[in-house]
């Protein structure tokens, strides 16, 4: 995992890894929650945030977070690690 992440980020490949930390975050709030994910709301932020003990603001703003780099079509590696550090953070609640 080590030797095929340096290598995405030796190749700048920033928004193909953030795309994948993404999908790995939703895949385990359907699995570790039993929330469904089409449709990242207010009502979606609220179960996940009282499934999950985490607060509603912080919550939000991982959820904006992921809603905005989605629609970018290049991420930078500072937002590559922001997202990984908000993702980190969120599941060690």
């Amino acid at each position: 995992t080590q030797t095929i992440a340096s290598l995405y980020l030796k190749e700048d490949h920033h928004k193909n890894l953030v795309d994948k930390k993404i999908t790995y975050f939703l895949e385990k709030v359907r699995t570790k929650y039993l929330l469904k994910t089409e449709k990242l709301n207010t009502s979606f932020i609220e179960k996940l945030a009282q499934k999950s003990g985490n607060d509603f603001s912080k919550t939000k703003y991982l959820i904006n977070t992921i809603i905005t780099l989605n629609k970018k079509s290049e991420c930078s590696e500072e937002e590559l690690i922001v997202l990984h550090k908000m993702i980190d953070k969120f599941f060690k609640k």
